[in-house]
């Protein structure tokens, strides 16, 4: 599905290529470093290993708020709360550095909870620029404008901005498709399938996904309320995809005034169950799609100068190590 487990693999693979050993299992100590991805039950051991000398790195995706939101079964918000207290441990009392995945999640858990004494670092998502590519393989193309949206689970945004936008576009007699690639939540699948326009393609392996960013003219971004550095809007700019999004989360800082554009919401997000931005986002899709081919090389150049694999790969192995020779 990517995500964390994209994030794994890719920085595994470059610690292991520069000499080092890279062990998922705990009991496996003594350590120079242990990366903690937002939180761990672990919690006795990684005490132990900070006192044989082990430098702790936990890398914190966005501010979990989500569940207080969404209609979540009670047992599911309270499994939430837990690990947010153990990743909040973790931050203020055992972690040496922390990594924010971008500065609105930095900003976030600051503003939520306070700053620490660790170490500090901001350091983005990075992506494989020769996977994600403009060219190779694609899928067969629309007739209109095809619009793409990827999340880990499709369901969780509870303001249905594919869904308003679809119907803005054709009540402006704008051919069109939007396709939405993710899990299933909450028979999310069935409410798809009476909107016109509107396909869900369910889960894809992650190495089919080049050819859907290829394949498609925009990308939409839906997680606004809970995403800390998307590695799909990433992929997105570097396969040269623009993306369209609403001007919140990390979004605009990801995106920046190259990659695609974001629109204003006209008030904010966390306070309203409706969010009116469709006519915003249809102007946005037809503002790039006269000039498509000039937003696709741009996109593909931020993705190139911000978010390449190596400036990720390299800043992890700096901290892990607190090393400025790598």
């Amino acid at each position: 599905m990517g995500g964390p487990g994209t994030f794994q693999s890719n920085l595994t693979s470059y610690l292991r290529d520069q000499g080092n050993q890279v062990t998922y299992d705990i009991s496996d100590g003594p350590f120079d470093a242990i990366l903690v991805i937002n939180g761990t039950r672990h919690i006795p051991q990684l005490l132990f290993e900070k006192t044989r000398g082990a430098r702790i790195i936990q890398r914190l995706g966005n501010v979990i708020q989500l569940h207080r939101h969404l209609d979540t079964p009670i047992l599911d918000k309270l499994r939430t709360e837990i690990s947010m207290r153990i990743i909040r441990f973790i931050r203020s009392h055992i972690a040496n550095a922390v990594v924010y995945q971008s500065e609105h999640v930095m900003g976030a858990w600051e503003k939520n909870y306070g700053e620490t004494s660790a170490e500090n670092h901001l350091i983005y998502n990075g992506v494989d620029l020769d996977r994600f590519h403009p060219q190779g393989p694609t899928l067969d193309p629309h007739s209109g404008i095809r619009i793409l949206s990827v999340e880990g689970t499709q369901g969780n945004d509870p303001f249905n901005i594919a869904f308003q936008l679809s119907r803005t576009l054709n009540n402006r007699d704008i051919n069109h498709e939007v396709l939405m690639v993710g899990r299933d939540r909450g028979g999310f699948a069935e409410r798809v399938s009476s909107i016109p326009d509107v396909r869900f393609i369910g889960r894809v392996e992650p190495a089919d996904l080049p050819q859907y960013y290829r394949g498609s003219d925009l990308f939409l971004s839906t997680d606004i309320l809970e995403a800390g550095c998307p590695n799909v809007v990433l992929e997105a700019m570097a396969a040269g995809t623009p993306v369209i999004g609403v001007d919140a989360g990390p979004l605009p800082e990801l995106v920046g005034k190259e990659g695609g554009i974001c629109v204003e919401p006209p008030f904010d997000p966390w306070k309203t169950d409706r969010l009116p931005i469709s006519a915003s986002l249809a102007n946005a899709v037809e503002e790039i799609n006269k000039n498509h081919d000039v937003w696709s090389s741009r996109a593909r150049k931020r993705a190139e100068e911000y978010f390449g694999l190596g400036h990720m790969t390299e800043a992890y192995l700096k901290t892990l190590t607190k090393n400025d020779d790598y």
